[in-house]
């Protein structure tokens, strides 16, 4: 295992752990939550492959009846709750021919369910011998290609910044947001990242690519100043009307949600034409009523969201966070 320098987001003391919650400091008893954790009656989803036992990553299990999706992480998954005594599971990957199969379990207990899927096909520009992480970050990468959502993979450790966007390619940074990064992370990071370096060799930057608006991510006070001067900022209230973006394509809000009797706010983007919503919680959002937004051109995709000390850029598409800065 390697542990990168910069500043850890979990100490470890004694049998407890500390984590930071944005406001403090909140004290978590580890060993009673583990304990907790396992005895909780749940299946363990373990899928490798047919040829070589390698673990699957990003396979996606699906349970009849229930409402949620999981994806194996290290070739497993675990699931929780209480569907009886036998399961209809449906398993897929892109790569991976797919399973649809009743399970039995043990009533109230925690099992431990393996299962090998076979390829479809093998891949002919991968150069053997690899590890099974590898060839995971690659088939990751192809899959996000494919769906037009490329991305270079952040192995991990200390960011001096919050752009999540890579200045040599203007694609979004995701990843291991920790400062630890053991060989599994390491090798993923690799082969997600090769494969999309292949893909601009071949064909060029993917068209999600915002490289020609990162002066505007990197540094939108300039730009929010230019419209403000033009009367061209927008407000939004909470949990009252919408602003739309200049194309008409996609709807912004500010809603309320309540954790633990405390109203907070989240910040939401719908795209009018599909009627899919996604939500951004933002940890500087919570105080505040209303908040000033200034569009991006069309082409680029983004709006500035500026409070009385930050500058917020999120892309509309995704409604994700692309970058913070300060007033």
């Amino acid at each position: 295992m390697v542990i990168s320098r910069g500043v850890a987001i979990a100490l470890i003391v004694s049998s407890s752990l500390c984590i930071s919650c944005g406001v403090g400091w909140t004290q978590i008893d580890v060993e009673k939550w583990y304990k907790e954790r396992e005895q909780t009656p749940h299946v363990v989803f373990k899928l490798t492959e047919v040829e070589n036992r390698c673990n699957i990553c990003n396979a996606k299990v699906q349970l009849r009846g229930l409402d949620s999706t999981y994806y194996t992480w290290r070739g497993e998954c675990r699931v929780y709750g209480q569907m009886g005594h036998q399961w209809s599971v449906v398993i897929t990957h892109s790569r991976f021919r797919s399973i649809d199969t009743v399970i039995t379990l043990r009533k109230d207990s925690v099992d431990t369910i393996s299962l090998k899927m076979a390829r479809v096909s093998q891949d002919t520009t991968l150069v053997e011998p690899i590890s099974c992480a590898y060839r995971s970050g690659w088939e990751n990468a192809e899959t996000s290609i494919t769906d037009g959502d490329a991305y270079i993979y952040f192995k991990g450790g200390l960011r001096m910044d919050f752009l999540n966007v890579d200045e040599e390619t203007g694609l979004p940074l995701r990843g291991n947001n920790t400062c630890i990064v053991d060989d599994f992370i390491s090798d993923f990071a690799d082969g997600h990242n090769a494969r999309i370096d292949l893909e601009i060799e071949k064909r060029g930057l993917p068209p999600n690519s915002k490289k020609q608006w990162l002066p505007l991510i990197s540094n939108p006070k300039p730009y929010f100043d230019s419209l403000q001067s033009q009367q061209a900022v927008k407000e939004l209230v909470r949990d009252t009307a919408e602003q739309i973006s200049v194309d008409g394509a996609y709807s912004i809000r500010l809603r309320s949600y309540s954790i633990k009797d405390k109203k907070e706010a989240i910040f939401q983007v719908l795209c009018r034409q599909t009627g899919v919503t996604r939500t951004e919680r933002v940890w500087a959002f919570k105080k505040f009523e209303k908040v000033q937004l200034a569009f991006g051109p069309v082409e680029s995709g983004v709006v500035v969201v500026r409070t009385p000390k930050h500058y917020f850029v999120f892309d509309l598409v995704r409604c994700e966070l692309l970058n913070v800065t300060w007033d």
